[in-house]
């Protein structure tokens, strides 16, 4: 109910406004450095796994539309991928540190705003969209007791941007998000691929950007940006692997990931 209803929001939001004067259009691409990490607890808070990366590559770009002054409509991609280590242990409880490869996060939103003037240098930006969220858990190919998930869901998200006038050509925008995974899943590629439904699953975004404009149509932004999501612990499936029924759950977790961030712009 709650997914149709805000579908149904965004899509009479794009209707209406399709329908004003059109103003003007823009893109956008950028290169990041990221660092993450990935925690799994026990039913008693105790950290019993995690990953972490501290020199990820990610690329990102966007197409927007500003409708009327008040209305515009935003596509972004964002791609991350690199090296993880892993600090956990085996099946059996034995302690094992290593490398996974082929990692790689893919997340695609599109973003409805609504702007609200304060005054001459303060605007508010109002947030709605839907987002899609895939992470492609890496594993170590020499490791034969290894094997991929997926971590993945869509989710609704809502958020505020503060945009602050510095000068004519330079501004800020202090934004947070709150994200709300809808179905969030995670596939096992291991035995017969068993599929587990994740917990309630919620993040946040927050940051702050800093856009020059070099000219009326281009220019250039930095940023930084803290991502965060939660997921509760999973149902329990049947994993078949070797002839050998084994039940499996994904435990409660969290994920952090902050990201500094260069992009052009360009608006025709």
């Amino acid at each position: 109910m709650f997914t149709e209803a805000l579908i149904d929001i965004l899509l009479t939001s794009t209707i209406l406004i399709s329908n004003q004067n059109y103003i003007s259009s823009n893109f956008s691409f950028g290169l990041s450095s990221s660092n993450y990490l990935y925690k799994e607890y026990n039913d008693n808070g105790k950290v019993i796994d995690s990953e972490t990366a501290d020199d990820l590559y990610n690329f990102s770009l966007s197409y927007g539309k500003q409708f009327t002054p008040k209305h515009s409509l935003k596509l972004s991609l964002n791609y991350l991928f690199g090296v993880f280590t892993y600090d956990g242990s085996t099946w059996s409880g034995t302690p094992i540190t290593y490398n996974t490869y082929n990692n790689y996060l893919i997340n695609i939103l599109t973003n409805y705003k609504y702007t609200q003037p304060i005054n001459n240098s303060y605007t508010i930006k109002y947030n709605l969209g839907i987002g899609y969220r895939l992470w492609a858990r890496g594993y170590d190919e020499n490791n034969p007791n290894d094997y991929r998930e997926y971590y993945k869901w869509f989710y609704a998200s809502t958020g505020i941007d503060n945009i602050i006038k510095i000068t004519n050509n330079i501004d800020s925008n202090i934004f947070i998000k709150y994200n709300q995974a809808i179905n969030p899943t995670l596939k096992v590629i291991l035995g017969n691929n068993p599929t587990l439904n994740l917990g309630n699953t919620h993040g946040i975004d927050f940051g702050i950007n800093v856009k020059l404009l070099n000219t009326q149509r281009q220019g250039f932004m930095l940023g930084y940006k803290y991502t965060y999501w939660h997921s509760n612990k999973s149902n329990s499936e049947t994993l078949v692997s070797n002839n050998q029924n084994t039940q499996i759950y994904e435990p409660e977790s969290d994920s952090k990931l902050q990201t500094i961030s260069f992009e052009y712009f360009l608006n025709y």
